[in-house]
């Protein structure tokens, strides 16, 4: 049996999604002067109970564009946590910007940090990797409200077994995990699945992973920048929690495979058959064109389905390869033998009809929530790399579909995947609308921030709109 660090050390690491970020030209000698964005594209919400505020800049210099968002928050209600999305253009600058916020921020606020391809937040998705872009989503805790912030790194700070009273612990909260694409991520979800708390029934786990330039750290709590494998993460209880709308959106090509040998997250055979050469195969039966199959090739995800399921497909990305044994890993938890893959391509208009049933599912859940003083004041929004305006052909398609569900601001990145249940979770205190915790890839994933009158209560509310606008020029 192979080790996830065995892997990681000997064979040859490929995102799909990482590989896409290293090819792309320095943005310092291709980017276009921007221009501001318009002061009437700022978002401020005030509940009765909590206020929440996200703003964005486009400013080429990292620090004047960190000092620049930030200046914004209002003094009369500072935060108690800030998300901080820095956009790949910013990467090399990190650890600067994160410095500066924690410095600048009033004590105790708490600090989440995380790269990613692009960002979210005043009513925008700035989702062009090359471009400078960064955003924060910050908000006060409604009385009543618990947090509990926590980091592991893969080598130097593993979590705690599964058998762990941490975990228990941990899963009495909704939790949001920012993690990088080497992180313990699966660790974390095997520690939750075996505690006896309240996973299964009403925590809600959502997130996703950053997008690496090199080696560089993307994580950060506080102002500590986290080292390479490494995740951070916050538990919300008491009055304020999350619910979760995750939407997928993938069309189908080939046959559907055995997996008949594999290594935890490694796929070693299909059909008896080595497992990059059955998906070679796939993409040249998928089309003739050599264009088309490019183009399948750039945008493959696997869809899996284990032995005991019928039909249901979690999408999971392949992230690299293991030329010597013609296999390839996907994201997520390990496989077994007898499960079943098929493989996907990302596709615009299942994407969409997925996002609109999503969201007419979690608008229908509130109808019959126990809780009607639940209400959710802001969103946490992480989308796919691959979405945006790559896949929809319009800006803001993600976030204008997310803001029907809520009156308050959307903050959020571009990810390397996402982290959530299938479909929405969190909208009822008898039971989670669905099983589990998964790694998605080519997903939205929205984490709502709801504040409630009661404790641990999950939770309701409203609508927005989107702006079409380049705000780089």
């Amino acid at each position: 049996m192979v080790t996830y660090p065995s892997i990681m050390k000997n064979f040859k690491f490929v995102s799909l999604c990482f590989v896409s970020s290293l090819l792309m030209v320095s943005p310092f000698l291709t980017m276009p002067l921007f221009k501001s964005v318009r002061q009437d594209t700022m978002f401020y919400y005030q509940s009765p109970r909590s206020t929440w505020q996200t703003y964005v800049s486009t400013n080429l210099d990292a620090k004047l564009a960190v000092s620049n968002i930030l200046g914004q928050l209002s003094e009369s209600n500072p935060p108690e946590i800030v998300f901080l999305f820095v956009g790949q253009a910013h990467a090399s600058s990190f650890d600067i910007i994160v410095e500066y916020a924690s410095a600048t921020l009033p004590r105790p606020t708490r600090l989440l940090s995380v790269v990613g391809g692009g960002v979210i937040g005043q009513n925008l998705e700035l989702d062009e990797p090359t471009k400078p872009s960064m955003a924060i989503l910050a908000g006060t805790l409604p009385e009543g409200a618990e947090i509990e912030v926590f980091s592991f790194n893969e080598l130097n700070d593993p979590p705690p077994p599964p058998q762990s009273e941490y975990w228990n612990k941990l899963g009495s909260s909704s939790l949001l995990v920012l993690a990088d694409p080497w992180s313990p991520v699966t660790d974390i979800l095997d520690g939750l699945s075996a505690s006896t708390g309240k996973l299964q029934k009403e925590t809600v786990v959502v997130g996703g992973f950053s997008m690496p330039v090199g080696a560089r750290p993307t994580v950060a709590l506080d102002s500590k920048v986290m080292p390479q494998g490494s995740l951070v993460g916050i538990g919300f209880s008491g009055t304020l929690s999350l619910q979760a709308v995750v939407a997928q959106g993938c069309l189908p090509f080939g046959p559907t495979y055995v997996v008949t040998a594999c290594e935890k997250n490694c796929v070693l055979e299909l059909d008896f058959k080595p497992a990059q050469e059955v998906m070679e195969e796939s993409i040249a039966s998928a089309s003739q064109d050599t264009e088309k199959q490019r183009k399948i090739s750039s945008s493959i995800v696997c869809g899996v389905s284990d032995r005991n399921t019928q039909g249901d497909y979690l999408m999971r990305s392949i992230v690299g390869f293991v030329p010597g044994k013609k296999a390839f890993l996907i994201s997520g938890k390990s496989l077994e033998k007898g499960d079943r893959i098929r493989f996907h391509i990302s596709d615009k208009v299942a994407a969409t009809e997925d996002l609109e049933l999503m969201v007419k599912r979690a608008e229908t859940e509130r109808l019959f929530q126990q809780d009607k003083s639940t209400t959710p004041v802001a969103a946490v929004q992480v989308s796919c790399i691959g979405r945006g305006r790559r896949l929809f052909g319009v800006p803001n398609m993600d976030l204008s579909k997310i803001q029907q569900l809520l009156a308050g601001p959307v903050g959020g990145f571009y990810a390397n995947g996402g982290i959530g249940p299938v479909g929405v979770a969190g909208f009822s205190t008898a039971k989670n609308t669905t099983v589990g915790t998964h790694v998605h890839g080519f997903t939205t994933v929205a984490a709502l921030l709801c504040e409630s009158d009661t404790q641990d209560a999950p939770n309701s509310d409203t609508s927005s709109s989107s702006k079409e606008e380049d705000v780089w020029g």
